[in-house]
């Protein structure tokens, strides 16, 4: 609060306001994991969320281990992409059009 203008808004406002700004918002953490998953899976990293144990150290243990979590993440980024908002009537074209790469990674540093 130190430094920073209040913005006031009327009790018509707040409720579209608070629809776009939470939209948004779901919209960027949606993007930010999405960017998050393609990431692991094109650099062919395992993120911490995701434990799969298999036993054996054979080649064709670590192939399964490796199939399994290539699998699990697509199925993630497939679970994402399904929940993550469409774009809305209430959301300006502009706004998510405004998701650079650089605002995604900002976010994604935050969320994860």
């Amino acid at each position: 609060m130190h430094g920073e203008k209040m913005k006031f808004v009327n009790a018509q406002q707040a409720k579209p306001y608070n629809i776009y700004k939470n939209t948004k918002l779901k919209l960027l953490k949606s993007n930010a994991a999405i960017l998050f998953n393609k990431i692991c899976r094109d650099r062919q990293l395992q993120p911490r969320y995701i434990n799969i144990k298999i036993k054996g150290g054979k080649q064709q243990d670590t192939k399964t281990a490796a199939n399994a979590i290539r699998f699990h993440i697509n199925q993630e980024i497939e679970a994402v992409q399904r929940i993550a908002p469409q774009g809305s009537p209430r959301i300006p074209a502009k706004c998510i059009a405004a998701t650079t790469p650089e605002l995604i990674v900002g976010i994604l540093i935050s969320v994860f």
